[in-house]
């Protein structure tokens, strides 16, 4: 009994974590993709500096959450702070491919 309890939950965290990394890599592609789309419909002379900052703006959303990702996980459990997790980061997928499909 104790065995399984451990299994399963061993078994439960490996899932969390393999889809969590799976959304957070669309997450990556779909935003910077979205990003690139969302740049050409501007003039020319501003390309690269939307790029810039639309970038510099997903990277500090990383980090914003990384920051405080432990002291979350502790109080809610790793379990539930995966499970939260991945539900956001399918949000944010969904989402972003609604924005690029109104930037086409």
């Amino acid at each position: 009994s104790f065995l399984q309890d451990i299994t399963n939950s061993f078994i439960l965290h490996v899932t969390f974590e393999c889809t969590f990394q799976l959304l957070a890599g669309m997450i990556t592609t779909i935003t910077f993709t979205t990003m690139m789309m969302s740049s050409k419909l501007l003039p020319s002379s501003v390309h690269a500096s939307h790029f810039t900052i639309l970038s510099a703006f997903e990277v500090f959303g990383k980090l914003a959450m990384k920051s405080f990702s432990g002291a979350i996980a502790e109080k809610v459990g790793f379990s539930n702070f995966f499970l939260i997790c991945c539900i956001l980061d399918g949000f944010v997928v969904c989402l972003t491919l609604v924005v690029s499909f109104m930037l086409k």
